[in-house]
């Protein structure tokens, strides 16, 4: 149905033509001074064509109404069933595209979740749709899909933190009975605990043994006490510095590790600097400070040796035995420096790390073999040359006379009486009779003797079982490493602090001749108390890169 709207239109100009003719006509019968009658009838009869032009109008109007609100009904039905059809399929058109892109989002965040990438992907880098031919709607509702994955990913970080977390918690959890001694967390917190009790052990007991030695030479009897407290207190800043430096640090530097420790061993033959103790010239001083570069180049060699090994093993295919000169020849270097100022006995400390090291690092059997075969002729030909050190091999073997009783016997004889003397419980601390300047060097090599004629059987074996921890913690962590530099470093350390530990504890109890090896955190000396702590902190560092133990911040 069309409805035509001129109709009305000529109805309404025909009604307004008479009404005006009426108008005018009844104006010039006005001014023309007619009858009163005759105006009487033509008023009536204007009224009457006024009334019945009104209701004319009336119909008219009230037809065109009518015609109009059908026309109305009409047209609001054809417009509504147009519009509802065209938003009805608008709003499903936009329905799927927001749920297809809803869809995606979430899949893309779950592929993301599930996905072991070390970086997800960012939301920006969203893969587009397949259907390229309606880029309005992928720009239209791209916002949509960037705001969904946004909401996803602004909780990746703590979604990581809480999967690795829980991840670490069940891996730890796997150790339960015996296999919690292998545990990366109880280990990290083992070798800590054990190196504080040693070094705080360590503090009272060389107090204890010094006392009566700093009275004799004129020295407050705390002396030795306060200073071993502050190199203590140095060497635990040093644990801590070491602790926190990640593993690159040292691989970057080691180069620069190396020198320094040569530099310092170097300075030993300086005039002005070389101190000498005993025969063993192994000391620096810098006035009333004493420094000992020996334990330096021990923890060099441990850090360096690994990094040079792996070097090595690498071009070992190309070059084959020549690419472990430099290599052996840093080791001589260091090496003869140290027999150079007669320390045999931290010469024998260091060949013992680098036989590990070269047994882990991959060198060649044969090759190492004979490395060992040449290395023990060298200790013996130095060992031969020495009237000194041959008479301590020999009486360690043979057993002491009445002669050696006074000379190269004393102090293993003096270690046994202090050892025999403690018995179960040991005489009480500070009651020991043989730091009565009985047993020289109560304070440093023999301290082991002293602890157990004070504390007794049960102390003494106590401090070995720390050893044990210590070596244990770091073996266990050395084998779960991932990186092989990690873990021969770690077997490094391991060897340096329980293997000297242990050859001080049988020098004491006389199964090995007296070398002047220091006890680990234990025996009095700054050097050899600040570079343990310090080797301890990095052995620290690295084990906490266990992926076990670390958490994404």
């Amino acid at each position: 149905m069309v409805f035509n709207s001129n109709k009305p239109k000529k109805f309404l100009r025909s009604l307004a033509c008479k009404v005006s003719e009426v108008i005018m006509e009844d104006h010039i019968e006005t001014d023309s001074d007619s009858s009163h009658s005759s105006q009487k009838q033509k008023f009536e009869s204007f009224k009457k064509s006024i009334r019945t032009s009104a209701s004319k109008v009336g119909e008219s109007v009230s037809k065109a109404g009518a015609y109009a609100s059908k026309a109305g009904k009409e047209l609001g039905k054809s417009v509504g069933k147009s519009v509802s059809k065209s938003v009805s399929s608008s709003v499903t058109k936009v329905g799927k595209s927001v749920g297809s892109s809803l869809n995606e989002s979430v899949k893309f965040v779950k592929d993301v979740k599930k996905s072991k990438a070390a970086k997800p992907a960012k939301p920006a880098k969203l893969a587009k749709p397949a259907n390229t031919a309606k880029p309005a709607k992928s720009i239209k509702y791209a916002k949509l899909a960037h705001t969904v994955s946004g909401i996803f990913s602004s909780k990746k970080d703590y979604s990581k933190n809480s999967l690795e977390r829980k991840t670490q918690d069940s891996e730890l959890k796997k150790y339960v009975g015996l296999r919690s001694l292998t545990n990366p967390l109880w280990c990290l917190y083992g070798m800590r605990v054990s190196v504080v009790i040693l070094s705080i052990f360590g503090l009272f007991m060389v107090f204890s043994s010094s006392s009566v030695t700093m009275i004799t030479y004129g020295i407050a009897p705390w002396g030795q006490g306060v200073n071993q407290t502050m190199y203590c207190v140095l060497g635990l800043i040093g644990y801590i510095f070491a602790s926190r430096l990640p593993v690159t640090v040292y691989r970057r530097y080691v180069a620069v590790i190396y020198i320094i420790s040569v530099i310092a061993q170097f300075l030993t033959f300086v005039p002005g600097l070389r101190r000498e103790v005993n025969g063993n010239a192994g000391w620096i001083a810098f006035g009333p400070m004493t420094l000992q570069p020996a334990e330096i180049t021990k923890l060099a060699l441990c850090i360096w040796l690994p990094v040079a090994l792996i070097a090595a093993k690498q071009a070992y295919e190309r070059v084959q035995m020549r690419a472990y000169i430099p290599v052996a020849a840093g080791l001589g270097v260091s090496l003869l420096l140290v027999i150079a100022g007669k320390d045999l006995g931290t010469a024998l400390i260091i060949i013992l790390i680098a036989l590990i090291a070269f047994y882990l690092g991959g060198f060649p059997t044969k090759w190492l073999v004979g490395s060992i075969f040449i290395a023990c002729i060298m200790v013996a030909l130095l060992v031969l040359t020495s009237q000194n050190r041959m008479r301590r091999i020999l009486a360690t073997l043979h057993g002491c006379d009445a002669k050696s009783a006074k000379g190269v016997c004393f102090q293993a004889i003096h270690a046994q009486y202090a050892m025999a003397s403690g018995g179960l419980l040991g005489v009480g601390i500070g009651n020991s009779r043989e730091k009565w300047n009985y047993l020289p060097y109560a304070h440093n090599d023999f301290i082991f003797a002293i602890i157990g004629e004070e504390m007794g059987f049960l102390v003494a074996a106590a401090v070995i079982l720390l050893y044990v921890i210590i070596g244990w913690c770091i073996l266990s962590s050395a084998l779960k490493a991932k990186s092989q530099f990690i873990s021969i470093t770690l077997m490094c350390i391991a060897t340096w602090i329980v293997g000297q530990g242990l050859v001080n504890i049988l020098v004491v109890v006389q199964i090995l001749p007296v070398m002047g090896v220091p006890m680990p955190f234990v025996s009095a000396g700054g050097s050899s108390l600040v570079m343990c702590l310090v080797a301890i902190g990095v052995a620290d560092g690295l084990m906490r890169s266990n992926p076990q133990l670390t958490i994404s911040k």
